[in-house]
């Protein structure tokens, strides 16, 4: 199903499993030695400075041959949307063989092309098409879960999970009111139930190759859902997406329960660490009035992980 050699991601799997465990002091160094010595992934893995490097070199590469190829198509708005699709087209298939014959992994020529491929791919159907939010969010998910799945790429995977959620968003609030006052919770139900899912796959055998796609969805679902019951953030967002009045002085529907979710929530189980909460509520009793500041104050100093802690 992936585009990369199986048994290299697997030895790739073997290996990382051995450093976690030897890190945890449940293998010896020489354990370790030798199962690195067993388990050759035969990937072209550079380090960081030098994929960043490359990275830069093949998106400077594709720009050149984008702007030849625009004097081939660049005749009106319909040739420019055509000539992303053929970019993209002519951008997987040099993918597809770098993958193959150079064993390139993450070496910033693969993640280079994917993201001018996915891209390229959105941009010249947006061009051709012209569609609303609804469907720009459900081409994006689409696309962007093909490539999480075919390359096994992060950036890519949370993007769909991403875009899965303003799908959500743009389908549910048109019901009407009650729709768009409930849009955060439902949500955070979905963030969380993708965050629990995402959760139990990182672990699994079976789905081995996208541990990393399902460690990096759990974080953005866990902080999405964090911010969809948060009070500063639907207050801030409100405006612009849901029609909320961003008066402080101005009350909006369940706005006591926003208050209450704010200092606690999923945000503390992320690497952001259990401090995200506390300093939203400051943030937040910043820029609401007295009393509203008053119950927020009383929440995050009885709630607060870091309250607890002092």
């Amino acid at each position: 199903m992936t585009a990369y050699n199986a048994s290299s991601l697997t030895a790739a799997w073997m290996r990382e499993q051995a450093e976690m465990a030897y890190g945890q002091g449940k293998v010896s160094e020489e354990d370790l030695s030798r199962i690195l010595r067993t388990y050759k992934t035969g990937f072209y893995t550079p380090n960081f400075f030098i994929r960043v490097g490359l990275a830069i070199l093949s998106f400077l590469a594709v720009s050149f041959s984008m702007g030849f190829l625009s004097l081939l198509f660049a005749s009106g708005e319909n040739g420019i949307g055509i000539m992303f699709i053929f970019t993209s087209l002519l951008t997987m298939l040099v993918l597809e063989i770098m993958i193959r014959n150079n064993k390139h992994y993450r070496s910033g020529v693969d993640d280079a092309l994917i993201l001018t491929a996915g891209s390229s791919l959105v941009g010249g159907i947006l061009i051709l098409a012209n569609p609303g939010n609804t469907a720009i969010c459900l081409l994006t998910c689409c696309v962007a879960l093909a490539f999480s799945i075919r390359y096994a790429y992060e950036p890519a995977a949370v993007l769909s999970a991403l875009s899965f959620l303003a799908f959500v968003y743009f389908v549910f609030t048109p019901l009407g009111s009650w729709a768009t006052a409930t849009a955060p919770f439902l949500l955070l139900v979905i963030s969380l139930t993708i965050a629990i899912v995402a959760e139990k796959l990182k672990s699994s055998y079976t789905f081995r190759y996208y541990r990393r796609c399902f460690a990096l969805v759990h974080i953005a679902m866990l902080l999405t859902a964090y911010g969809s019951g948060n009070y500063f953030v639907v207050r801030q967002l409100g405006e612009s997406l849901m029609g909320i009045p961003s008066d402080p002085g101005t009350p909006f529907a369940y706005g006591w329960l926003f208050w209450t979710l704010s200092p606690r929530g999923p945000a503390p189980h992320t690497p952001v660490g259990a401090d995200l909460p506390v300093l939203s509520s400051i943030v937040t009793c910043r820029n609401y009035d007295d009393g509203e500041r008053h119950l927020a104050y009383y929440y995050w100093i009885s709630l607060s992980p870091l309250a607890t802690r002092a």
